[in-house]
């Protein structure tokens, strides 16, 4: 539930940094969208700095986002993927913001080294079919 609850906050906090209307990040800042960009894993990563005044951002505004510091601490690894994955969003597009979370689920890391092992099986099989 909570999870659910940080969704408008880092919604809003992406929209104002973006925009930098966050001291100390503009480099955050998006002037044009790319769509066609290839997202890198050291793309976008999420500062303590960054952490730091998303906790300002939200405590600043807790009635409004029924959010308190002990929630926020809670789910830190969380806040730092989805916002990195809003900064996508903002960034490159919808696809790209979905590809954020998408390198993050272990079943779809599994099914990434199991398409390798197939690749290396049908080479195998294909070489030893040549030889027969």
């Amino acid at each position: 539930a909570t999870q659910a609850r940080l969704q408008d906050p880092m919604f809003f906090f992406v929209r104002e940094l973006i925009n930098n209307q966050i001291a100390g990040l503009n480099q955050y800042q998006v002037k044009d969208m790319n769509f066609k960009y290839e997202l890198r894993t050291d793309d976008l990563l999420i500062s303590d700095q960054t952490l730091e005044a998303f906790k300002s951002f939200v405590l600043k505004r807790e009635k409004d986002f029924q959010i308190s510091q002990a929630n926020i601490n809670e789910n830190l690894e969380s806040i730092k993927l989805f916002l990195r994955r809003e900064l996508a969003t903002a960034s490159y597009g919808l696809d790209i913001g979905q590809e954020v979370l998408l390198h993050q689920d272990p079943q779809v890391l599994k099914g990434l080294d199991e398409m390798e092992n197939a690749k290396k099986l049908v080479s195998k099989s294909n070489s030893s079919v040549a030889t027969k």
